[in-house]
Formats: structure tokens, sequence, C-alpha cells
């Protein structure tokens, strides 16, 4: 077959197509989308490795973000079984809340040596009474917070999930006159359980006491009389692991401790 175009026309033609295609190839590969360098999220959390005697032998992990009021409230926080302070803080953004809206944050963090899930043993007769055990380590971290900072004595709170909010109820009942109020996430009433072998019991079904019983049991954790802290009290139906019938029990106990009808809530 013989060519109709001079060989020299060719060459361009192919040199042009050449460049055409190199610059195609050029383009395609700033289209590509390659997949970010993620660095992980550095925690707002600091450890305090000296804050007291620590009976308990938990982790303390203070978050006091810049420009704090004074005085400034305190939030102490604490995690559910199998969980990390730093892990919950991630999940549940409290570091996050208190760059927004000004207030100190401490977590305690349960050791694997304490228990093997991580969870706070709110059910120990020895770390669930004031003056004792982790319950001692918890208030003697608010004690550190409010030494170094200038916490507001009339804005300290507690709040925990599941096997923290166990201990968040706890540290309510046995410190009334330390937080001002507490929100208790799928948590246990204070007493729902006295050592390892109720714990299973007490979570599928809390044992049959009547409102005066439970009040009775915060009653007795302490000398105080003044005024009680404020309770929150949240429970997903859906919880498998800690039946809602625990957030009825809560409400039973802390309404009849604050002397309120359990009507009112009805």
């Amino acid at each position: 077959m013989r060519l109709k175009l001079p060989i020299a026309h060719l060459l361009k033609a192919q040199r042009h197509w050449e460049k055409a295609l190199v610059k195609a190839t050029a383009t395609s590969r700033k289209l590509i989308t390659r997949p970010r360098k993620t660095q992980p999220k550095k925690s707002g959390l600091t450890e305090v490795s000296s804050f007291g005697s620590n009976h308990g032998n938990l982790r303390m992990l203070a978050n006091a973000p810049p420009q704090l009021p004074k005085p400034a409230p305190l939030v102490v926080v604490l995690h559910g079984c199998l969980q990390t302070a730093r892990a919950y803080d991630e999940g549940s953004g409290w570091s996050m809340l208190a760059r927004r809206h000004g207030f100190a944050l401490v977590y305690a963090e349960q050791s694997q040596a304490n228990n093997p899930n991580r969870c706070f043993n709110w059910f120990q007769p020895h770390d669930a009474r004031r003056g004792s055990g982790e319950a001692l380590s918890i208030r003697q971290m608010v004690t550190r917070m409010r030494r170094v900072h200038s916490i507001d004595p009339a804005r300290i709170f507690v709040t925990g999930l599941s096997a923290g909010g166990a201990m968040a109820s706890m540290m309510l009942a046995t410190y009334p006159e330390v937080f001002a109020g507490g929100g208790i996430i799928a948590g246990l009433p204070y007493g729902a359980a006295s050592g390892l072998r109720q714990v299973m019991s007490a979570m599928r079904r809390p044992q049959p006491r009547s409102g005066e019983q439970w009040g009775d049991l915060v009653r007795a954790a302490s000398t105080y009389t003044g005024p009680r802290p404020t309770v929150s009290i949240w429970h997903g139906t859906d919880d498998r692991t800690v039946a809602t019938s625990n957030a009825a029990a809560l409400l039973s106990q802390w309404a009849n401790v604050h002397g309120i009808s359990e009507e009112v809530f009805s």
C-alpha cells in the first residue's frame, strides 16, 4: 500500500499525538485522589501522677483549657468497661465541650490490675465507700484540681457511663457535699450490689426495694445532712447490658433522697 502523505507529515502528526498523550496522562494523575495522611488526634488530656495517697490505684488525666474563667466549673468523667479515659474522651467529646464552654475536666481511669475489664469496682465494698479505695482516689483528684486551678466549689459535677455510671452514682451518694450534680448514663443505683457475685443479677434486675429503702442506702453513705446533688438519669431502651429497670430504681432512690414523689416523673 502506498502512503498518500509524505513521511515528514506522518512524523509531525506522531509527535503531536505523543505530546497530547503525555499531557493527558499528567492531567489524569492530578485527578487521582490520593488518601490523605491523617495524624492521630492529640488528646487534650494530661496525666497527673501525684494527687494524694491514691488508695484505689487509679490514673488521673486532666484538661484545663486555656483562658478558664475564674472560678471555673469542674466535671469529673468516669468511663465504662473496656475503655480508657482518652478513648472515652474522643468518643464523648468532653474535651471539645470544655474548650467551648469554659470548664475544667478530670478523668479517672481504671487499671487492669484493679479489674481485668477496666470496670470501676462500684460493687466492691472497700471501693464503694467514703474514705476508701477508688472512691477516695476520685475524691483526691477533685482536691488536686481545686488546689492547682481556680475551681468553683459550687459547680463540681460527675458523670459516668455504665460501670462509670454506677461509680458516679456511688460518688454522689458518698460525697454529696462535693458535687452540685451528676449525670448517670446506663448506670445502677447506689447499693445495687455488694460483691462480685451480685453484679450480674443487679445488672439484669435491681433488687425489689421501696423508694425509702433505696434512699436509706444513700443517707447511710455519709453523715452529710445538707442539700443533695441534682441527678440526671439517662438510659437507652435497647440496652442489653444494664437493664432499664435500673433507671427506674435510680429514679426511685434519688426522688426519695430529695423528698420528691415519683409520680412527678410519670
